[in-house]
């Protein structure tokens, strides 16, 4: 959603490609989208670091297309936790994209390694359940 939305869909609709992408409105209906996505794409000119988006794509095992922005390179390994480009290209963007559908084995290893990687943060909800308690049992305490 934004001020570019409509500029976006005209565009789309301009290329032909309004069949093979979807901008949805705003909806809680997350995880019926990733269910159904072969790639996801988070392309902040600014910030990707643990973004809630890119951690909810990791959790439903889609692979992720990530923009370096901010901190992004020091957390995320390209073509191991998720496939990297360089911010305000989309050109890279295009290409990452292509690739990503086109290489079905990629795919699989970035979908096996987001968890890895939600997995080596704390993201899991193993472990925010620990965390979860124990905070619980300090605040208990006290």
């Amino acid at each position: 959603d934004g001020h570019l939305k409509e500029d976006i869909e005209k565009k789309f609709k301009s290329l032909g490609l309004e069949k093979y992408l979807l901008l949805s409105d705003p909806t809680r209906d997350v995880d019926e989208f990733l269910a159904i996505s072969d790639v996801f794409i988070a392309c902040s000119a600014t910030e990707n670091c643990f973004s809630t988006t890119i951690l909810e794509a990791m959790l439903s095992k889609v692979p992720c297309i990530i923009t370096k922005a901010g901190m992004t390179k020091k957390f995320f390994a390209h073509k191991k936790d998720a496939y990297l480009v360089e911010k305000k290209n989309p050109k890279a963007l295009g290409d990452a994209i292509i690739k990503m559908l086109g290489e079905p084995k990629l795919r699989k290893n970035l979908s096996e390694n987001g968890l890895e990687f939600l997995e080596r943060y704390g993201f899991r909800n193993k472990v925010i359940r620990q965390k979860i308690m124990k905070t619980l049992k300090t605040v208990s305490r006290t």
